[in-house]
């Protein structure tokens, strides 16, 4: 910061020695000073909050109104050759088939639900799908005909399904298209699937509920990689104690002359409702240049306003501790 302790009781000492006019000019420049280095901290905070337009809806429906999305006499065994096939079993009762096609450097995949070992729903055509973490609710998205008699027109639908009730809320009114998701809590978090040209750029992400109503829209700072595909290293979502706490665990390069290694990684929080508080905890420096090791956090119990955290990187038995 601009303006540390030490130096504010240095100048506050000075400051009792002065003349009436030599203190109130210490004072304006002590008003400029401490709103200078406010308004630097919030510029190079790299999590921003976004008003949420009013285009943002999602309309509800049935499995059975969305014939157009799960076709009945679908093998995907016949029909074509998986390369790969993943069974999720939540109960007795209950299992997901999940298969994965890959041509040349496109992919996608079908995923069927059974109850019973009888079919319930098949889905084509799907590009990305996510389990919440307690298994009750799938998002799935996908390029999906139109007309179900024929291929030539299709639509990019994004919905997410409650397997207990196998109600699907469909997600409209959002790039879903050019997004990439996760579950954080009972949240679904999107953020882009590419990654911008400039480094600097905030990437936006939005925040659902299992509804599919947009809950809040922000701007974030990320850490990106490439191989076959654009990714991610941050470890990002809400508080399991507080969801209306953002948080995200960032890698900064701009710290590299400052801590004298590659870079730092710190872990910022933003409350996402007002008075909109934010807060920084300085996890570790790294020695490595473009490493971003892994890290577990825990966040049991832990708030914005918790005095310390707890979390420990890939690799460590013990746990370390950041204030």
């Amino acid at each position: 910061m601009l303006l540390t302790l030490n130096n504010l009781k240095r100048f506050t000492l000075n400051l009792y020695r002065m003349s009436y006019f030599k203190k109130a000019f210490a004072f304006a420049l002590l008003s400029i000073l401490i709103l200078f280095s406010c308004s630097f901290a919030d510029s190079i905070f790299p999590i921003r909050i976004e008003k949420i337009p009013s285009i943002f809806v999602s309309n509800s429906s049935t499995l059975s109104d969305m014939g157009t999305i799960q076709p009945a006499n679908f093998d995907p065994q016949v029909n074509r050759a998986y390369s790969e096939r993943t069974i999720i079993k939540f109960s007795k009762l209950y299992s997901v088939y999940i298969y994965a096609f890959s041509e040349a450097s496109s992919f996608d995949y079908v995923i069927e639900l059974k109850k019973n070992n009888r079919r319930l729903a098949l889905y084509r055509n799907i590009l990305d799908y996510a389990f919440s973490p307690d298994k009750n609710y799938l998002y799935l998205a996908g390029y999906q005909p139109l007309n179900q008699q024929s291929t030539d027109k299709v639509a990019f639908i994004a919905q997410i399904i409650n397997l207990k009730t196998m109600k699907v809320v469909k997600l409209e009114n959002y790039d879903f298209a050019s997004a990439s998701v996760v579950w954080s809590g009972d949240y679904l978090l999107t953020y882009p699937a590419e990654q911008p040209t400039d480094p600097q750029y905030f990437s936006q992400i939005g925040i659902f509920n299992k509804d599919g109503k947009v809950q809040h829209l922000l701007e974030a700072k990320l850490n990106w990689g490439a191989a076959s595909v654009d990714f991610v290293y941050n470890q990002f979502g809400v508080l399991p104690a507080d969801p209306s706490t953002f948080y995200l665990c960032l890698y900064d390069y701009a710290l590299e002359d400052v801590v004298g290694d590659s870079g730092f990684c710190s872990l910022y929080l933003q409350k996402l409702v007002p008075p909109y508080e934010k807060r920084t905890i300085p996890l570790m420096a790294t020695k490595e240049r473009g490493s971003f090791p892994k890290m577990q956090f825990d966040f049991k119990g832990f708030s914005l306003s918790s005095p310390q955290l707890k979390f420990t990187v890939a690799g460590e038995k013990n746990w370390r501790t950041a204030r």
